[in-house]
């Protein structure tokens, strides 16, 4: 049925765009133009919501999520969308660092599209985003998260909290995907660097892999400005931490380091803001 809903909106939307565009093949119909584009823009978006009815209601969240190529390609493609939207220019540095083995990246938080932006910087890397529990309650959003293996946090359950991070140590050490965490907890709406949660640094000591430490900047600005300009995003790989690097350190020192790091870094890309 997923096939078939890709087919039918390819083909439902390619067809309406190309009958539009054969009533305009004479000058005097370029008035038509506006109006032929917004009749694309519906029949698409409707094909498009009538496709994630039919995607989602496919999905069992009673079973374990097992990511599929197809639903990392679907989040993806959602992830660019909305980068090319609210025009988003993003300035990735220091990728030439990443480690091949999977590993445990911690970021800075100012903007709930973060998430987005940092998916698709990184759309050659399997992940697995550790997720406020608020998000479930979207409709749709829950399972698209659940398909493409993202995990939910509920900061008011600490039994469940314990599950994600026992969870997502057992992707990383066997080697599924990287899990993207931001250890902040929740979003910086000064756009200033919130004490870090130290618990969050077990994930990567227990499974003995690299913490790669990544700052972005600029995405509170967006919001606007995206009407009338493109904001340049910044997304930087500070530094990768390996087990040897990290193994004699207490959790608390780690997560002090790491916020250094990161600290240091945002002061530096300060001016290049707007």
């Amino acid at each position: 049925m997923i096939l078939f809903s890709i087919i039918a909106l390819s083909v439902i939307s390619g067809s309406v765009f190309v009958y539009l565009m054969d009533l305009m093949k004479n000058w005097y119909d370029f008035w038509m133009l506006p109006l032929a584009y917004a009749i694309f823009f519906v029949v698409f978006i409707i094909c498009f919501v009538l496709f994630i009815i039919i995607y989602t209601s496919l999905i069992s969240m009673k079973k374990e999520a097992r990511p599929s190529k197809f639903s990392c390609r679907f989040v993806k493609r959602i992830c660019e969308l909305v980068v090319q939207i609210f025009k988003i220019r993003i300035h990735t540095r220091g990728k030439e660092l990443l480690p091949e083995e999977k590993s445990l990246y911690v970021c800075n938080h100012i903007s709930n599209l973060d998430p987005l932006v940092a998916y698709w910087s990184y759309s050659c890397y399997d992940f697995s985003f550790i997720v406020k529990d608020s998000l479930l309650r979207v409709p749709f959003v829950k399972k698209v998260l659940h398909k493409d293996g993202h995990l939910a946090l509920d900061r008011n359950n600490n039994r469940k909290g314990l599950e994600v991070i026992l969870k997502s140590i057992d992707i990383i050490k066997n080697d599924k995907r990287n899990i993207f965490v931001f250890p902040e907890g929740t979003r910086s709406k000064e756009g200033v660097l919130n004490e870090l949660h130290s618990g969050t640094f077990k994930i990567a000591q227990k499974a003995k892999a690299p913490i790669v430490v990544s700052v972005i900047v600029n995405t509170n600005s967006v919001k606007r400005r995206w009407l009338f300009k493109q904001t340049k995003v910044y997304l930087d790989v500070v530094k990768v931490l390996y087990y040897d690097d990290y193994k004699d350190m207490q959790t608390n020192d780690l997560s002090d380091y790491v916020y250094n790091l990161m600290k240091e870094r945002l002061d530096e890309l300060e001016s290049l803001k707007y």
